[in-house]
Order: structure tokens, then sequence, then C-alpha cells
């Protein structure tokens, strides 16, 4: 059977975390529905990998994930939706969908890819300064060229200096296959 799954405001543990994914684990995320995560600081932690096949959609809402989980998330087909959520960590999105709304960060590194897809920044809702969702390319994160970037009204992108492209190398400059902006 097929469902939705939901992680909700864990107590339980000592990391308060609602999965711990310790070194060398891994949690295979597979199908057409939806996974979520929605407790605030750390609902992710640990080490481990995340995999995501299938047509489903990864979602984080509310929740900041940025120090607590430092393992890599590998998508291969799907969403990954932050909704009003952070997270930087090592990315290989092979293919599929990345969605920030609602004030969400991403910090895409020198470990991170992101090789074919549509990458959206924002949503149709007008945000107050400093609620905008922003992706930021540092030194060394890779978005391919055939990849399409939807830059939503009053959300940003920010390349750093030594930020790439996959496909074609251009020093620095992000080539995008497609740039619309909203």
């Amino acid at each position: 059977t097929e469902g939705n799954i939901t992680f909700s405001q864990n107590t339980a543990s000592d990391t308060g975390s609602d999965v711990y994914l310790a070194d060398n684990s891994v949690m295979n995320v597979t199908g057409s529905n939806t996974v979520s995560f929605q407790s605030g600081e750390g609902s992710i932690a640990g080490a481990g990998a995340i995999n995501k096949t299938g047509e489903g959609t990864f979602e984080l809402v509310n929740s900041d994930i940025s120090n607590s989980y430092t393992g890599t998330y590998t998508q291969e087909a799907g969403t990954l939706l932050l909704d009003g959520s952070t997270m930087s960590n090592n990315f290989d999105i092979k293919d599929g969908n990345l969605v920030l709304h609602n004030g969400s960060k991403l910090f895409l590194s020198e470990n991170g890819k992101i090789a074919n897809g549509t990458i959206t920044v924002g949503d149709s809702v007008s945000r107050a300064a400093g609620d905008a969702s922003v992706l930021t390319l540092k030194k060394g994160g890779q978005i391919a060229s055939v990849v399409d970037l939807i830059l939503q009204r009053n959300n940003e992108v920010i390349i750093e200096t030594g930020a790439d492209a996959i496909y074609g190398g251009q020093g620095g400059d992000l080539w995008a296959g497609k740039v619309t902006l909203k």
C-alpha cells in the first residue's frame, strides 16, 4: 500500500531529531507519495545518506537541518521541496525538481551538484524583505547548463566567486538552460 509519511516534533530521543542517520546508514525514499519532515531545527540529523528515487516528494517544512545533518542527499527523480526550511549539505540532484518556498534557504557548496531538472526559487506570494527564498551557489557549487531556473519575484539567487556550471565550465558564470524571472 502507498501513502504519505510525516515526521513531526519528536521529543523521544536525546537528539530531538525525527530521524538520526548514523555514519554509513542510508535512508531510501522511493515511490510516488510525500515523505515530510515538519519538526523545526534538527528534524534530520547525522552523517548518513538520503537517496531519493521515484516521482514522489521529499519535503522539509519549517525545518533547519543545516547544522544537524552532514550526510549526502542524492536525488534521481521527483521533487525536493523546502518550505520555510534551510539546508546546506552535500547535494547530488541528478534529475527532478528543487523547489524553495516561504523563505527557504539552500546553500550549494563544493560538493553540491544539480545536473538536470528544474529549480524554482520562491512562490507567487509577495514576501517582506528578509523573507525571500534564497539559493546560494557557493565556490565549487555546480549547476548544469541544462537546468531550468525559475526565479519568482522578490526572491534571490546568489552566485559567489568560483561557482561554476557542470557542462561548459564557464569559470564563475552560471549558464542555465532557461532562466525565467517572474
